[in-house]
């Protein structure tokens, strides 16, 4: 059973009573949130990579001192020469950067955007593994039929995943669609699920 509470408070207290009345057959234990994380995009090579934090915040002044910041990843796009500059932050700085949706980086006015994202395979098009490790057999992403996407010739769309959620959950999700479609309902739950892991504080 997972329980969602509001405040740190609700989560001691409610720990604390079901340790209290629960007996020793039930573990009781709380998920730590993890920080969200932004992407700062279309970063030209010229950009000088050290001190990223610093130069955010000297530059930016709603990126305050107190605010926690730090860079996770940096990811070249050779076929484009901009790289991608990936963050971890504070819920506070988080709500503030989605809101500017930019930040001056040295001598770029650069797009920042939320960084969040759903695994899914590419082999059998299920959430939450690699290809690498799929055991499964191939599924097309656009019709679902047993070849690999690249090779559809077909001219419709059915999801997998919003089928098998249709047959094994009665889920009324209509899967005209191909897999992925970000207005996938099975994406979109997924998306949802990842969220409720991520630490976004009051909004």
């Amino acid at each position: 059973m997972v329980i969602k509470c509001v405040t740190k408070v609700e989560v001691e207290t409610l720990q604390r009573e079901a340790q209290r009345t629960l007996s020793n057959d039930y573990n009781v234990h709380v998920t730590m949130l993890r920080c969200p994380r932004l992407k700062i995009v279309d970063v030209t090579p010229e950009i000088s990579l050290d001190n990223i934090e610093d130069d955010l915040r000297r530059q930016n002044s709603y990126i305050l001192e107190s605010d926690y910041l730090k860079v996770v990843f940096v990811r070249n796009h050779s076929n484009k020469n901009t790289k991608t500059i990936f963050l971890e932050c504070s819920s506070e700085l988080f709500h503030k950067c989605v809101r500017k949706g930019r930040v001056y980086l040295q001598w770029q006015n650069c797009r920042i955007f939320e960084d969040i994202t759903v695994p899914r395979c590419y082999k059998c098009q299920g959430y939450n593994h690699k290809r690498t490790d799929c055991k499964n057999s191939s599924v097309c992403g656009y019709c679902m039929d047993g070849h690999e996407t690249e090779q559809c010739s077909k001219h419709f769309k059915r999801c997998a995943n919003c089928t098998s959620a249709k047959s094994k959950y009665k889920k009324n999700y209509d899967a005209a669609h191909e897999v992925n479609d970000p207005a996938c309902p099975s994406y979109k739950y997924m998306l949802d699920v990842v969220r409720s892991k991520i630490d976004y504080g009051k909004q």
